[in-house]
């Protein structure tokens, strides 16, 4: 075992990230032939666990344990069909709770089922959360395997964590499915009618508009996880297609947000001449594939999406166009010109938020909730305490903190809408001119990127409901 994929297979072993085909028992075999050994084989996998079986054994040993202690294997058919039984009794009472408060809330057929969705998307965003063995468990649950797979696992680590992560995996696993039964039992349909389905807007349009814009290696490595995990989900089963479908709409959505702002990012650092010529080409091309798309339809087909992705991205286009247009005849003093920093004049009656709010308690409370919840501020460079100073501000021309967000832009605006009934002046233009406000990338806000980051489910919106009933 002295090489280097031996030496890379060891700390695999010891992170608890082992490459499981190793000792699938076609492999071990064809290795042996690969080999030409005449002393006896195992491939590094099995040799490792020997080791670390040995040296737990000698420290129960120096420990004070006895010398022979006879081994008893585990009996894990046993373990799995007990802690089955323990998480689906949990679940059971949590989805009983769950329905009973959505029955006794709800006034009509309809408020029940829209409620219900809202749970099912609790659901698709916990299952989102699981992770390595929790997600191996929850898959393997779906496909009715949980006993080899859970067999597999243990033999390498620790037995206490691996039964902790197959009783998440049977929760969430119970919890959606008795959820989604009683959904199709009240509706008699056989898929969820998602009420805020992004017609219009399809995912494969956002990987060829993402090409016209700026995919950076970050984007296009988040693009590639993007469907590598719908296809993973909807092959294997873990969930159901429907809601594969709208979690991959509701990321690429992100996704062309994200990508959005960094074209808006580079504009920004553009030459102005450059700038020109890139705008007017991206329209071009935006141009060229409506026309290709009207040839190629007809009939009732032959019509422009009202609120695709291509559109919303030729009006971001649009008014970087008019603004340049509207200031190419300013003339711009300088640097070297310029003796000493001069002040912008600013109308006090308008340099406000019109905070409504008289408990500045509450609105701290509130935004403390939204970024535990979700990130709403970036805690390490802004506070709750400085976020109600700007919002509850007599007067936003004084000296204030910049206030620097944490969440995607989609929740911002989501949140942003929540909050405009207890302002007077929230408006996103507002926002833009106190030039306080910056995105989770550090990017100063414009009413432009958050009149663009509509959606009617944002990730967590529920989250994000919860929240604002401390002000309600």
């Amino acid at each position: 075992i002295n090489n280097s994929q031996a030496l890379q297979d060891f700390h695999l072993f010891f992170e608890g990230d082992l490459a499981w085909s190793k000792i699938n028992p076609a492999y071990i075999a064809n290795s042996k032939v690969n080999a030409s050994l005449s002393v006896p084989f195992s491939d590094t996998p099995i040799i490792f666990y020997t080791i670390h079986q040995v040296i737990l054994w000698m420290e129960s040993v120096i420990a004070g344990g006895e010398i022979q202690t006879p081994f008893e294997f585990p009996k894990y058919d046993e373990i799995i069909e007990t802690n089955n039984r323990t998480a689906i009794a949990e679940s059971e009472i949590e989805v009983e709770t769950i329905l009973s408060a959505i029955h006794k809330n709800a006034s009509n057929e309809d408020n029940i089922a829209s409620l219900l969705i809202d749970e099912l998307e609790l659901c698709r965003h916990q299952f989102n959360e699981l992770k390595g063995v929790e997600l191996e468990y929850y898959i393997a649950i779906r496909r009715g395997d949980i006993n080899p797979q859970f067999k597999i696992n243990v033999l390498f680590y620790d037995l206490e964590s691996h039964i902790e992560s197959l009783q998440i995996a049977i929760k969430a696993e119970h919890k959606m499915t008795a959820i989604l039964c009683e959904y199709f039992d009240l509706t008699g349909l056989h898929y969820i009618d998602y009420p805020n389905r992004l017609n219009g807007f399809d995912t494969s349009e956002i990987m060829m508009l993402s090409n016209t814009m700026v995919l950076d290696n970050d984007l296009h490595q988040k693009m590639s996880d993007i469907t590598n995990d719908f296809f993973m989900k909807s092959m294997s089963g873990a969930i159901p297609i429907y809601m594969a479908i709208q979690d991959i709409q509701e990321k690429m959505h992100d996704l062309f947000q994200e990508c959005m702002d960094r074209f808006l990012e580079h504009l920004e650092n553009c030459e102005p001449g450059n700038k020109i010529l890139l705008i007017h080409s991206r329209l071009k091309d935006l141009k060229q594939r409506e026309l290709k798309l009207k040839t190629n339809l007809i009939g009732e087909n032959n019509k422009e999406l009202e609120n695709g992705y291509s559109n919303l991205f030729k009006e971001y286009l649009q008014l970087e166009a008019d603004f340049i247009r509207e200031t190419n005849n300013i003339e711009f003093i300088p640097n070297h010109a310029l003796t000493k920093p001069k002040t912008v004049a600013i109308d006090n009656s308008t340099v406000t938020f019109g905070c409504k709010l008289e408990d500045r308690q509450i609105l701290i409370s509130l935004i403390n909730t939204l970024t535990n919840k979700i990130d709403f501020l970036n805690s390490d460079l802004t506070s709750a305490e400085q976020l109600a100073d700007v919002f509850m501000a007599k007067d936003l021309s004084q000296e204030l903190p910049p206030i620097y967000f944490g969440c995607e832009t989609t929740q911002l605006r989501y949140i942003l809408d929540k909050f405009i009934p207890f302002f007077t002046r929230l408006a996103y233009k507002n926002i833009e001119d106190s030039k306080l406000f910056y995105t989770k990338k550090g990017t100063l806000i414009k009413g432009q990127n958050l009149y663009a980051s509509k959606i009617d489910a944002p990730k967590d919106y529920l989250e994000i409901d919860k929240a604002f009933t401390l002000i309600l």
